[in-house]
């Protein structure tokens, strides 16, 4: 039980950082979370933190690699297929940001951009500007 409650704690934590802008600190917590728990129901967010951390520091193509494995990932919702369609359009893979924002839209005909921030809200930052143009990019 204490390493699930390290590991939720480290997630937590990642997660924070992340949208703080501090991706390293919360790539390297992310995986922390991932080592003490690797079945964690929470697994597909961990990994979805990862691919935020990815896109901050603009390594797209491990942002887009992750996000869509935390999105096929159990569990995984909404907003997790829209980190993975962010990730994917930042990587210049057109058919796979149309297929996740799709998956989106499934789950939710009203999703938009605000919604999406509402629940990811990054600090303002380049990070946040990138995520907002593909975010209207991708028509939300």
């Amino acid at each position: 039980m204490r390493s699930y409650a390290v590991s939720e704690a480290s997630y937590s934590k990642a997660w924070a950082e992340t949208l703080a802008g501090d991706a390293d600190a919360g790539e390297a917590h992310a995986q922390l979370a991932l080592q003490l728990s690797p079945l964690d129901p929470l697994r597909y967010a961990m990994i979805a933190t990862s691919s935020l951390s990815q896109i901050i520091k603009g390594n797209h193509d491990n942002a887009a690699s992750l996000g869509e494995r935390a999105a096929r990932s159990p569990g995984a919702h909404k907003h997790i297929a829209v980190i993975a369609a962010v990730a994917t359009a930042l990587a210049g893979q057109r058919e796979n940001s149309a297929r996740w924002i799709a998956i989106a839209r499934r789950s939710d005909p009203t999703l938009s951009a605000h919604e999406f921030l509402k629940s990811f809200p990054f600090a303002p930052s380049t990070a946040r500007e990138k995520v907002e143009r593909a975010l209207a990019e991708l028509g939300l």
